[in-house]
């Protein structure tokens, strides 16, 4: 049995109010998968049973030969109808699936979806969040936290910081960012020993299970990116918000809005009771308090135009996962003196370190008006559309 005095241990159960995409690090090309454009499904094919099949039909040569021919654009349906016949193939793919994925696309006429970027799996091949991803969040929470809770302590960093976004030291930002990671979490002064810094955290004392789903299902949703940007942009006026967004070429394999999770958290309190945590309660007060932030900012400027999308993610405890874009910039902006110099610096920073030529890729300190970036995140699945990435967490009784 748990020690109470020096643990404290809770179950809970996260709710996906929308799209929730944690990456496996693998991208499928369209020679990878099987999209069925009239029904609207993606099928991933298990790789055994592929080659079985290819072999079986004696088609393995012709199949490289093909993917190396086209250079790597060959169609896997278009290719697998020609050779066996369109019902013959569907009929095939389907005994060959280890998952799906629903699709919805902003044009019905695409042969294929790009490059896919896939979910994260656990063994058994359904979809997960591991507890990485959570603590990740977490751990952002509590920067974010820490800074507002006394802002002058960590103020004379941002001098430093404006120097090195002017001279575009890439280098100084990220040793700046590393003294603030050591002043804000890496308290507990074990070692002195360089690349020892997470000996010395307090992220140490927060351990968390992998999120498992209550309800197993291997089948997923297939979201492309979409972005919401507030500029100057002809037909739009002076400047304005897009008002349904803007689609681009990316796709993730998504976990649908409305699954369930459970997993569970662990505090060590001598540990988190050194940066003034003291439950797990406290724990998710600041980390709504810092999602809630990051959204309201957007708010400010999108809410407008997103009144229901932004109504709904009141509701949400964090943003997890890609493609939810700007929450991560807020501990950047809690840093600043005021939101206006935070905008400005982080713009000149975005100009600085993505350019096409001598010239800004997105142009942000000509174009941000009131927030930079000056997109917010979307995820879009028939008739319903979301904030991408977020989820409200309830402790289990």
């Amino acid at each position: 049995m748990i020690d109470t005095t020096k643990w404290e241990r809770k179950e809970y159960e996260l709710t996906c109010i929308s799209p929730i995409h944690i990456g496996n690090g693998e991208l499928y090309k369209s020679y990878e998968y099987y999209y069925d454009r009239y029904n609207h499904m993606v099928y991933f094919l298990d790789p055994v049973k592929w080659a079985d099949f290819l072999a079986a039909k004696g088609l393995m040569d012709a199949y490289a030969q093909d993917v190396e021919q086209e250079k790597g654009r060959l169609y896997l349906k278009r290719w697998l109808d020609a050779k066996v016949g369109r019902g013959q193939a569907l009929q095939a793919v389907k005994k060959m699936t280890l998952s799906s994925s629903s699709v919805c696309l902003s044009s019905e006429k695409r042969e294929s979806v790009n490059d896919i970027a896939r979910q994260q799996r656990d063994v058994y091949g359904y979809p997960i969040i591991p507890g990485s991803s959570l603590k990740g969040v977490i751990h952002s929470a509590i920067r974010w936290h820490l800074i507002c809770r006394n802002p002058e302590k960590y103020r004379d960093l941002w001098p430093e910081i404006n120097i090195a976004v002017e001279q575009r030291n890439r280098k100084d930002v990220r040793n700046l960012t590393a003294q603030l990671e050591k002043r804000t979490v890496n308290v507990l002064h074990l070692t002195d020993q360089s690349g020892k810094d997470a000996l010395n955290s307090v992220m140490r004392g927060i351990r968390i299970s992998d999120a498992h789903l209550t309800v197993k299902k291997r089948d997923t949703v297939l979201i492309q990116k979409l972005d919401a940007s507030f500029k100057k942009k002809k037909g739009y006026g002076r400047a304005a918000v897009e008002p349904e967004g803007h689609t681009l070429s990316v796709f993730r394999e998504c976990i649908p809005s409305r699954s369930k999770y459970r997993f569970t958290i662990t505090l060590e309190r001598e540990i988190v009771q050194k940066i003034g945590l003291s439950s797990l309660k406290e724990l998710w007060q600041w980390v709504r308090e810092y999602t809630q932030a990051g959204i309201h900012m957007q708010e400010k400027v999108f809410g407008q135009d997103f009144n229901a999308e932004f109504q709904e993610a009141e509701t949400a405890d964090l943003l997890l996962g890609g493609g939810t874009g700007f929450l991560s910039k807020t501990v950047l902006y809690a840093l600043a003196p005021s939101q206006e110099e935070g905008q400005q610096t982080l713009a000149k920073y975005l100009d600085k370190a993505f350019h096409k030529g001598w010239r800004p890729a997105h142009y942000h300190q000509r174009d941000d008006q009131g927030l930079t970036p000056r997109t917010v995140k979307l995820a879009r699945f028939g008739h319903e559309r979301w904030m991408m990435g977020l989820a409200s967490v309830e402790e289990v009784k």
